[in-house]
């Protein structure tokens, strides 16, 4: 009798550590999904739609007068959508998604780790550039303002002037990304192709590490 309580006891024990074991395996936070987009997005008519699952998924018109504008804006597919050097979420009034941006307290992207929950900054109307010509020809369209100064150009010095900043980007569904816009020149330094770092979290939660 007692050497099957000692057995049942044993039992108990490696059962109860196996459970243990198993919870903190499943605690254990999923790591982001990395990656790297580069876009040539120097045709100012256009908007580059874009879904962290899926990458681009299609183009619209930059005008939005045209009915594509608001077709994109009802669709909850895509995350960001980018033109020229201009960045859309699917928020507000360019998307019905449950989307936003701000801007990360930390400049280092490896060091941004943790999504907050509140605090995006929903698209609103901002004036882009509708034509390469010169002077420039500007429309009211919507786009994200948290980081519509990301990449300015110094005439004093003829060259372009990115940021040290992370955004962190709420997705249409909810789920939480951040981005590192590193650049908008190319390998031979044309203008016109945005090169994004990014780190999608897919399981929903905050952990962006």
């Amino acid at each position: 009798m007692k050497k099957t309580t000692l057995l049942l006891k044993v039992l108990l024990i490696a059962l109860t550590t196996a459970l243990f074991v198993a919870c903190d395996e499943d605690d254990d936070p999923k790591p982001a999904e990395n990656d790297t987009l580069s876009l040539y997005t120097k045709d100012y008519t256009i908007w580059h739609y874009f879904s962290f699952e899926n990458g681009i998924i299609g183009t619209g018109s930059a005008d939005p007068t045209e009915p594509d504008d608001a077709d994109w804006k009802a669709r909850t597919d895509w995350d960001l959508a980018f033109h020229y050097k201009d960045v859309r979420t699917n928020s507000g009034k360019s998307g019905d998604g449950q989307g936003g941006m701000l801007e990360a307290t930390q400049t280092d992207f490896a060091l941004v780790t943790e999504a907050p929950t509140s605090g995006y900054t929903v698209d609103g109307d901002l004036d882009i550039r509708l034509t390469p010509a010169m002077p420039p020809v500007y429309v009211t369209s919507t786009a994200n303002s948290v980081c519509d100064d990301w990449a300015t150009y110094d005439h004093a010095e003829h060259a372009w002037v990115f940021v040290e900043k992370v955004f962190i980007v709420r997705t249409a569904d909810g789920k939480y990304a951040k981005i590192w816009l590193k650049s908008f020149l190319d390998d031979e330094d044309n203008s016109g192709t945005i090169t994004m770092d990014y780190a999608y979290q897919s399981d929903g939660s905050t952990n962006l590490e």
